[in-house]
């Protein structure tokens, strides 16, 4: 079985880099890390234990980020992001629907990206990233608009080793390539594990924020492939 490296794209290792140095205590610009109670979190598959769960949304709680271009049909915003993927190393088409068979018209994509190190994070984190794009059916968007958001499928793993190398099968299974101990990455601390047992979590289990970094960096990150894509786009749609 063979696997594919993880890796830290050029074009979200510097937009991150940038705005991290910015401040680590300020909000996204695309996406918000926050906690919703137990039982609601439909859209991001945290596996806690507590109270809350943490879950990765647009700003201000919209259902999607929009890319607007005035004037442009579905199917030249579908050929241009299709495109976009295509130029970028390391991305892949999870999923495509052109016509609208009543679950709407889209594009969704992965990746497979180190967020952060242990010195950075408190733990290895990384993403196997899925971004969904929504395309015009919707009510929330107009014509000559994109619906982004992150997908259900998307997952964030975590080891304490400083040393774990990521990988990820060709069937999109995560594994370390050196065997050592990793798990889905925690938004909320359990409640069986108080304190320092899960240091790069976000909140405590009251949705207290206790790692504002982390909270930053994981909204940079994701923000990084909104602004990457948005600047393919101006650049060739504009």
């Amino acid at each position: 079985m063979k696997f594919a490296h993880t890796y830290i794209p050029a074009f979200i290792a510097i937009l991150v880099s940038t705005l991290i140095s910015k401040s680590s205590f300020s909000q996204g610009k695309y996406f918000e890390i926050r906690t919703v109670a137990s039982g609601k979190a439909k859209e991001f598959r945290a596996r806690t234990e507590p109270d809350y769960f943490g879950v990765i949304r647009p700003l201000n709680d919209q259902p999607y980020v929009i890319l607007e271009y005035k004037g442009r049909t579905i199917p030249q915003l579908m050929q241009a992001v299709l495109k976009y993927i295509k130029e970028r190393k390391g991305l892949w088409v999870d999923a495509l629907q052109e016509t609208d068979n009543g679950d709407g018209i889209f594009i969704k994509y992965g990746d497979f990206a180190t967020i952060g190190d242990t010195v950075q994070c408190k733990a290895n984190l990384v993403s196997k990233t899925r971004i969904a794009l929504a395309f015009g059916t919707d009510g929330n968007i107009k014509a000559g608009q994109i619906g982004i958001y992150i997908s259900p499928l998307n997952d964030i793993y975590s080891s304490l080793y400083g040393n774990a190398q990521f990988r990820i099968s060709r069937d999109f299974v995560v594994i370390t390539e050196n065997g050592l101990p990793f798990n889905v990455y925690e938004f909320v601390q359990p409640k069986a594990h108080k304190g320092l047992a899960y240091p790069e979590s976000v909140f405590d289990q009251d949705g207290k924020i206790v790692n504002p970094v982390n909270k930053r960096i994981i909204e940079d990150f994701y923000d990084s492939y909104v602004t990457d894509l948005k600047n393919y786009l101006d650049e060739h749609l504009k």
